[in-house]
């Protein structure tokens, strides 16, 4: 929508951004050309930031790698284009947060994942993740200064992280999807930038800040992110060394029960192998949970390209993006198996 202040009259076009599939959201873009329109363009960019924000949660039913990869980054571009003109948007910044963390987490951290296995140093995938996440924990901290609070509360609380529980439920509400979005990803970025970052002593500090964001936002929607926090859960009990605080047993339990309480999300199967099965060399395990990813593999496939049969409108599914992941990630797996067990 671009509105051109000119003698008082105000022009109004409309402009839908249909080709951004990967959100399917009608996008609003605003070029102003003066200064005298910014009213104009604060009023305007409060309902787009509610719209962007409502329609962010359609990015779970795509299923074609290559344009969910393609449209993300544009889309981050976007939205922090938009977030410029109303800089204490919150739905904005929500998204944006959002979407960086699943930028990292889905696309950086995917590829990173070959690197990973074959002990790759430097890898750009992995630095391209850490760049993401440490953008949406900037957005975090543009969030936490808009509330009134420190923009440094996340580095407030490392010493002592049973405490910030208590703070954000006072200062958050936890009837507010807003809010429980906010701070569950807010989390995910910062428990992910130390996973990347074990050799940082100081960064893994963070750990137990991370782990009081999962748990606030898990406790008021435990089914957020289509099982994040049985993921999360249960990697952090499996994969930590004992000294620390994991238990690799209670973790393949922890992993066992979410894959039979969420037995169409593959990203959980994909997680269990990727942080218990590969760390305790479970060749059983994981032969058995690659045989689940044979029918997976098929249905994406026959859903991608018609064939000639009875044409039907498509069907969304929340857990498509995360079966797509997991995917994609197994094949990265499979490719290296022989050198991982």
């Amino acid at each position: 929508m671009n509105l051109h202040c000119y003698r008082g009259t105000i022009v109004v076009v409309n402009k839908f951004f249909l080709g951004i599939k990967v959100q399917k959201i009608i996008l609003t873009v605003f070029l102003l050309g003066l200064v005298s329109c910014s009213g104009l363009k604060k009023a305007a960019l409060g309902p787009a930031g509610s719209l962007i924000y409502d329609a962010s949660n359609d990015l779970l039913h795509e299923d074609d790698w290559q344009f969910f990869e393609e449209s993300l980054i544009s889309n981050i571009k976007l939205i922090e284009t938009l977030l410029s003109q109303d800089p204490n948007n919150e739905e904005l910044k929500v998204t944006l947060i959002k979407a960086l963390s699943a930028k990292a987490f889905a696309i950086d951290e995917t590829y990173y994942l070959e690197h990973k296995l074959k002990d790759t140093e430097n890898s750009i995938h992995k630095k391209r993740a850490k760049i993401a996440y440490t953008k949406a924990l900037k957005y975090s901290a543009s969030l936490f200064k808009s509330r009134g609070l420190s923009e440094s509360l996340l580095t407030d609380y490392v010493a002592k992280p049973d405490e910030l529980k208590n703070m954000i439920s006072e200062n958050f509400d936890d009837d507010s999807e807003l809010d429980i979005e906010f701070v569950f990803f807010t989390g995910q970025s910062l428990a992910s930038i130390v996973n990347l970052s074990r050799e940082n002593f100081k960064v893994v500090a963070y750990l137990p800040v991370a782990k009081a964001l999962f748990d606030w936002a898990c406790e008021k929607r435990p089914n957020i992110n289509g099982g994040a926090c049985d993921i999360f859960n249960a990697s952090y009990m499996a994969a930590r060394p004992r000294m620390l605080g994991g238990n690799p047993e209670k973790g393949r339990e922890m992993f066992e029960k979410a894959i039979s309480e969420r037995s169409d999300n593959y990203l959980v199967r994909e997680a269990m192998v990727e942080n218990y099965q590969i760390l305790v060399a479970d060749d059983v395990g994981y032969r058995r949970i690659k045989n689940d990813f044979g029918d997976l593999k098929q249905k994406l496939k026959d859903s991608k390209v018609w064939t000639g049969e009875k044409l039907r409108a498509p069907e969304k599914n929340s857990l498509n993006v995360f079966n797509m992941i997991a995917l994609k990630r197994m094949e990265i797996i499979e490719a290296n198996e022989d050198d991982i067990f």
